[in-house]
């Protein structure tokens, strides 16, 4: 017997459609990120990288520093989705805060096995301590901001703030 025809109707999804960042706020969690700290600056990258250049988590966590070109202002991702490889542009900001992660990494001398975006002390970060949705909010405000697209657009939007106006509305009162 066919265990899917045992199976029953499938369940549907839980996921909740991307919650997508502004540019006001995804600049303040680069401005949150130490500017001193090697972990600040890795991190004020990263986010530089996921929200100006639209890769996914693991694409940019698995970057070399061979997939890095600064003077051409490049990142190449070799394993994208489907396995597909491709090449992105980065801006004078981006491939700035990238060039100064990259000098704090130099000095931390990781090792030549280290991915480009690495612990302090070399090692691969876990795509769960670098937030898996943030990629995706960060894609979406992009290709809004890009476009000139009105924020809060989104039936998804205008809920949540329906939300939290209700839940600022009962906190006043209480």
């Amino acid at each position: 017997m066919d265990r899917n025809a045992t199976a029953g109707p499938k369940r549907p999804s839980r996921r909740r459609p991307a919650e997508i960042l502004t540019a006001d706020e995804v600049l303040a969690l680069i401005r949150a990120c130490s500017p001193t700290a090697p972990t600040g600056v890795r991190n004020r990258a990263l986010i530089a990288v996921l929200w100006r250049s639209g890769l996914r988590v693991g694409e940019a966590l698995a970057l070399e520093l061979r997939d890095v070109d600064l003077v051409a202002a490049t990142l190449r991702v070799r394993h994208g989705k489907g396995d597909k490889s491709r090449t992105v542009g980065l801006d004078e900001q981006t491939a700035a805060l990238i060039a100064r992660w990259l000098d704090h990494r130099r000095a931390l001398r990781p090792g030549a096995r280290a991915p480009a975006l690495c612990t302090v002390a070399g090692a691969t970060i876990k795509t769960g301590h670098a937030g898996e949705r943030h990629p995706r909010r960060a894609r979406s405000t992009i290709g809004r901001w890009e476009t000139g697209a009105r924020e809060g657009s989104s039936s998804y939007a205008s809920r949540r703030e329906s939300r939290s106006t209700a839940s600022s509305r009962r906190a006043r009162t209480a």
